[in-house]
């Protein structure tokens, strides 16, 4: 018997492998009540971003703008926050074009600087993240920068691939948040920051 997960099928499926992903996906269904793949990842993804608007209404400008010091590379709190939403709100902004270049980003907006901005665009992205459904289906590219000489790669993909990343990518920089706000002594919720994946074998075991 297979025991490979549906998330790691996901994650593991290269950008044009829709064939892999979507047979993942439809083998999912039955377990999530009917919904469609892209229904379940968005789900997910505004789980992860909810708990994060949770944890970020609570700190004060001062903790939420503070360096991490060497050990964080002097990153901020703020900074990841944004970071996490630099890589969701193209896709639920993602325009009759069909393309997605993570890689445009505007850094030191009022985002990664203010706890209520970051709070207000967390809670419009999650808003947003329940009518993905409506997006196209088809195809879509991702610009991606591969190297420091500026050159972008265009890799085609799906709104469910990209979906899956945001997941990932935004589990991990809240693994960060969590890091920087334990190391200050900031107390943070059990599960914060923890992929479903970990929690599934902590529940097991």
């Amino acid at each position: 018997m297979n025991t490979t997960s549906t998330q790691d099928m996901l994650l593991e499926s290269k950008p044009g492998q829709t064939g892999h992903l979507q047979q993942a996906l439809h083998a999912s269904h039955a377990g999530f009540a009917g919904k469609s793949g892209r229904a379940v990842l968005a789900d997910a993804v505004t789980d992860v971003l909810t708990e994060l608007h949770g944890v970020v209404a609570t700190l004060s400008p001062e903790t939420f703008c503070a360096t991490g010091g060497p050990v964080f590379l002097g990153a901020t709190i703020g900074a990841h926050v944004r970071h996490v939403l630099d890589h969701v709100a193209p896709i639920v902004d993602l325009g009759a074009a069909g393309t997605i270049d993570y890689d445009h980003r505007t850094r030191g907006t009022p985002t990664e600087r203010e706890p209520a901005a970051a709070s207000a665009e967390l809670l419009r992205v999650t808003g947003l993240l329940q009518t993905v459904g409506t997006l196209p289906p088809d195809s879509i590219e991702v610009l991606m920068m591969p190297r420091s000489d500026g050159q972008l790669l265009a890799i085609p993909s799906t709104i469910e691939r990209e979906l899956a990343f945001a997941l990932s990518h935004s589990i991990h920089h809240c693994a960060m948040v969590r890091s920087m706000l334990t190391a200050i002594g900031v107390a943070v919720p059990s599960r914060f920051g923890f992929a479903p994946s970990t929690l599934s074998h902590k529940a097991g075991s």
